[in-house]
């Protein structure tokens, strides 16, 4: 399995801090013996021989530019004078000998942007290249629009929300959710989140939130500040609020944390617990459509009734509106059929599941349950959510406070096939 050893850029730093020479014209980068390519909005300098992949890097740039124009809102003519310059570097002496790296441009390992120049270091991957440059263009881009990049959570995450990307040699889309690792070879944060988060060393929201930025960040920063981007950006309470507190003038400080937290007020609790349930579950292919976890606003207790409940095979967790508390006893018992895994032909399953395949160790289909715990403050751990086995009827000890939840076990990459619900009763015991 190919592995993520990369390290991206430091915070895009504004133009006004570097002394920058003047870049040097078609003339110099020919007699260093270096290579140029061009675009509307970009100029590419490389000492790699040029090659397919390479010659195609600007025509890549110029579509990133109506993707970035359309993500952040800029109507159709705000950028006709931006220009930026890049340089892919194998040799890093060769770039600073025609004076395009300055000497107080720090010694990044992968890539670096400074104002309108972008340094990205060549990698193992014609996709991580790609990744790479995109990623540095982004810095370029939040730094044109709003004079900076924010906390570094939000200034990478952002950055590797869009260069997590497709392109089939013609078209390029941008802020995609990768199918599988051979589609981003050497890009590894899937990889990083899962380990993590199966040693139980996965940041909390606000250790993410309160990272630092520096020349040579591991990779871990980037990979959830991804996470993190990706879950506050789909997210129907954090993705208005984010978009209002950064899409003004920025700089590189913690304010916009500051900002965001007041702006999401009561409702930044449940944010904190659905972000748990979100990172146990963020893999190769989620489907932030259907598995994206969203509590109830309000929960009751039982409180000596039973309530019925609707489960849908095409949704992750679904929120039950009941509250439930540490030694509460319940009895749980479903009923139905549905379709799971639709393909060729139909699995029909009922809540126990189906045995010819197994998610997660248990059979596809089989009902699940699991309780959505408000995380300690000033915790600097993501818990995973545990699921509890249910299947037709069951019958347990409620071992900790939060939500009921239930869910009919299936990938959250497989949610699409599915069909139908079950009826799934909730009684005390």
């Amino acid at each position: 399995m190919l592995r993520c050893f990369a390290i991206l850029c430091i915070w895009g730093i504004v133009e006004s801090p570097f002394v920058l020479s003047q870049v040097p014209n078609k003339t110099q980068v020919e007699d260093a013996g270096l290579r140029e390519l061009q675009s509307g909005h970009f100029r590419l300098i490389t000492d790699l021989p040029l090659n397919d992949e390479i010659r195609l890097l600007p025509q890549v740039f110029e579509q990133a530019i109506p993707l970035w124009k359309e993500y952040f809102g800029l109507s159709i003519d705000d950028l006709n004078e931006w220009r930026a310059v890049g340089a892919l570097i194998q040799d890093r002496s060769r770039f600073v000998k025609i004076g395009l790296i300055t000497s107080n441009i720090p010694d990044f390992k992968d890539g670096f942007q400074a104002g309108s120049r972008l340094f990205f270091v060549e990698q193992p991957s014609a996709y991580y290249r790609r990744h790479l440059m995109i990623h540095e263009g982004t810095h370029w881009f939040m730094y044109k629009l709003f004079g900076g990049g924010g906390p570094t959570w939000y200034m990478e995450g952002m950055a590797e929300l869009l260069a997590t990307h497709t392109w089939d040699g013609k078209a390029l889309k941008l802020g995609v959710i990768p199918s599988n690792s051979q589609e981003v070879p050497y890009w590894g944060r899937v990889k990083v989140i899962d380990e993590q988060m199966r040693s139980g060393r996965a940041p909390s929201l606000e250790a993410i939130m309160e990272y630092e930025g520096s020349a040579r960040m591991e990779v871990d920063i980037y990979a959830w500040s991804w996470a993190a981007c990706v879950f506050m950006m789909n997210h129907p309470d954090t993705q208005v609020a984010l978009r209002e507190v950064a899409h003004s003038k920025l700089d590189y400080s913690k304010q916009l944390n500051k900002d965001l937290k007041r702006k999401l007020g009561d409702a930044w609790p449940l944010i904190r617990t659905e972000w748990e349930g979100f990172a146990s579950e963020l893999g190769y292919g989620y489907d932030l459509h259907r598995a994206l976890p969203i509590l109830s606003k309000q929960t009751m207790p039982l409180g000596g009734r039973s309530k019925e409940i609707q489960v849908r095979a095409d949704r992750g967790w679904q929120a039950t509106g009941v509250s439930v508390k540490v030694g509460d006893k319940l009895s749980v018992k479903a009923s139905g059929k549905f379709t799971i895994a639709k393909t060729t032909a139909e699995w029909i399953s009922e809540p126990q599941g189906v045995t010819l395949r197994y998610v997660a160790g248990q059979p596809i289909g089989k009902l699940q349950a699991c309780i959505a715990s408000l995380p300690e403050a000033g915790t600097l751990q993501t818990k995973a959510w545990r699921p509890i086995s249910i299947g037709a009827q069951s019958e347990w000890k409620v071992d900790q406070d939060g939500e009921l939840m239930f869910r009919l076990n299936d990938s959250s990459s497989e949610l699409s096939d599915n069909a139908g619900s079950i009826r799934v009763l909730v009684e005390p015991k």
